[in-house]
């Protein structure tokens, strides 16, 4: 009982190494990729992960929710694309693509979802250049929306290295407790 319990809290200890090792690769390929190559929405292996700043898609996605975008070589009408924009990635969906007479995409008309004109139509983006499409969003989440966000945060950032002393040297405090090891004393 003893040995397998062992083992599992080593297994989870070593789990969380390799993902806090995964997640500051990742990170630091994003950083980089931002400030030297001037990439709104770096992909890391062909996948990126952005915070949705907005509601202007809502209800579909909600403002604070990540999404996780995959590039793609071509877009159908009704998928949702992140795109570069002025200064930040937008998250909208293709509402018409505009072809040449070879059927050759030449640009992709978005509009976020609650974007609408006081007529009620949708607030159209206007044409966006097939090259600025960073690729289709595959999926969205709100609760890793807001854990992202609460990591960024000083308070998360101490909470995440507490976690990890926690995850790592408690189960060794425990081991030595159980054992009658008693705490070194000067």
């Amino acid at each position: 009982m003893k040995k397998a319990l062992k083992t599992t809290v080593n297994v989870i200890k070593y789990l969380f190494l390799g993902i806090c090792i995964l997640i500051i690769v990742a990170n630091l390929y994003s950083l980089v990729a931002r400030k030297m190559f001037s990439k709104q929405l770096p992909l890391f292996f062909g996948v990126g992960t952005a915070i949705v700043a907005s509601g202007s898609m809502e209800p579909e996605i909600m403002t604070g929710e990540m999404v996780f975008v995959v590039a793609g070589r071509e877009y159908e009408v009704g998928e949702i694309v992140s795109y570069t924009g002025k200064n930040t990635p937008i998250t909208h969906r293709i509402i018409r693509i505009n072809r040449d007479e070879n059927g050759k995409i030449l640009s992709y008309v978005t509009a976020g979802d609650n974007n609408l004109n006081q007529d009620g139509t949708l607030s159209e983006d206007g044409d966006i250049a097939p090259d600025r499409i960073i690729g289709r969003v595959v999926w969205h989440n709100k609760a890793l929306g807001d854990m992202v966000v609460f990591m960024q945060s000083p308070l998360g950032m101490v909470a995440l290295v507490v976690l990890g002393a926690a995850i790592y040297f408690v189960p060794e405090w425990i081991s030595k407790r159980k054992n009658g090891e008693a705490p070194q004393q000067d």
